[in-house]
């Protein structure tokens, strides 16, 4: 079960996410989505839905409280719904953030390329 502060949220469906090179995959209990990036250019095949609609729902919503009242909050635009997810892996060795509205989804990554731990910096302080 998931939370947004002490409010929990049910995600009842269990979602299998599987990348193999430039083959995306996404199943759920209701279907799959396949996303294939050849020579840039995008090929999707949705099989039925992958997620009931409340679930849908349920994980945007809790995506735009991240932004609206948690570490996304730099990533606020005026007039704009944002969603969108911070993060910093273990050792503070990288940082992230991704974020998406209605027609546009952007993603942040920073990092070393010696995998040298970043000092002071996590998701929500610099790239949101």
């Amino acid at each position: 079960m998931s939370r947004i502060g002490n409010k929990p949220i049910e995600i009842p469906e269990k979602v299998e996410l599987k990348i193999e090179g430039n083959l995306i995959s996404v199943k759920g209990p209701k279907g799959e989505l396949t996303v294939d990036i050849v020579d840039d250019r995008i090929n999707y095949e949705i099989n039925e839905n992958i997620l009931r609609s409340e679930t849908a729902h349920n994980i945007v919503y809790m995506l735009e409280k991240a932004v609206s009242n948690g570490t996304g909050k730099k990533a606020k635009f005026p007039n704009w719904e944002i969603a969108g997810k911070t993060g910093t892996t273990q050792d503070a060795r990288d940082a992230w953030f991704i974020g998406f509205t209605s027609e546009y989804i952007a993603g942040v990554w920073m990092g070393y390329d010696n995998n040298k731990p970043l000092n002071g910096v996590t998701g929500g302080v610099f790239l949101s």
